[in-house]
Formats: C-alpha cells, sequence, structure tokens
C-alpha cells in the first residue's frame, strides 16, 4: 500500500513535470509509462484506502467478539463507532469503484 503511494507520487512527478519532454525516436522513455497512468493510480490509491479502511473495521469486529466471549456489554459508543466506521469504509468503496468505472470510461472513448 505504501509503495503505490510511492509510484504514485514518483509517476504523478512526472507526468507533471517531465513528460513533456519530446523523446522522438530515441527510445529512452520507460515502457512502465505506457501501462500505468494517473488515472490508474488513483484507483491503486482508492483500493489502498479501502484495504486500510477494511482491515480497521476487521479490527473493530473481531474486538465486538472480545465483548461477546467475556460477557460485557457493549457500550453504545463503541456501536455508533463501528457503524460509523461500516459507513466510512462504504464511502471508500464507493469512491473507488467510481473511480474504476471513470478510468474504464476513458478507455472505452479513447479507443
Amino acid at each position: 500500500m505504501v509503495a503505490n503511494l510511492v509510484n504514485m507520487v514518483v509517476v504523478g512527478g512526472y507526468v507533471t513535470f517531465v513528460s513533456r519532454i519530446d523523446f522522438g525516436d530515441n527510445g529512452d522513455r520507460p515502457d512502465w509509462l505506457d501501462h500505468i497512468n494517473a488515472n490508474t493510480l488513483k484507483v491503486k490509491l482508492a483500493g489502498s484506502l479501502a484495504s486500510i479502511s477494511a482491515i480497521h473495521l476487521l479490527k473493530s469486529f473481531i474486538a465486538i467478539t472480545d465483548f461477546v466471549g467475556s460477557g460485557a456489554a457493549m457500550s453504545a459508543n463503541h456501536e455508533k463507532v463501528i457503524l460509523w466506521q461500516a459507513i466510512i469504509h462504504g464511502v471508500f468503496l464507493a469512491s473507488m469503484i467510481l473511480f474504476a468505472w471513470g478510468e474504464k470510461m476513458q478507455r472505452v472513448e479513447g479507443h
């Protein structure tokens, strides 16, 4: 996940500041730039954020089993925290799906 973020910064910086250089027939342009663009990296970053959110939500779900196993009652505050974590995770998933759909639509229109 951190590697995706570093990759996005590197490629985004290249696309923003260096991509206007005309390589011509020289062939020094890195091959991986043809396969990765800013939209692809947005989808990967959104996927990383959704994965981190899912791991955090799973940690909260596991904490529920600790309450149930010990016989202690879960507080209303803990239930609200889990509800908000689930809502935030849903927003991350929805944004990831929208980014992926938008990137797919751009590829279809571009070809």
